[in-house]
């Protein structure tokens, strides 16, 4: 398979970690934007790109910041690729 490199907003908690878990064990890079991202799901992030044999990195930023999101995703691209 392909691994393709996803960006997830708001991927620190909720739903946007749910997915984050789920694209990092399909096998997928994953790029997580929020303003915090605790221990215990940090590792659960952790121990799914092991099952997916995947990546994954955090940004820590607001996302109602325009300059914040455009040094975040040119980062994250230059990590994972498009």
């Amino acid at each position: 398979m392909i691994m393709r490199h996803i960006i997830i907003t708001g991927a620190g908690s909720g739903l946007g970690f749910g997915m984050a878990k789920r694209y990092l064990e399909r096998g997928d890079a994953v790029s997580v934007l929020d303003l915090k991202i605790n221990d215990a799901n940090r590792k659960e992030l952790d121990i799914s790109a092991i099952l997916g044999k995947s990546y994954w990195h955090f940004f820590e930023m607001d996302i109602s910041q325009d300059d914040a999101v455009n040094l975040a995703i040119a980062l994250a691209v230059d990590k994972f690729g498009a």
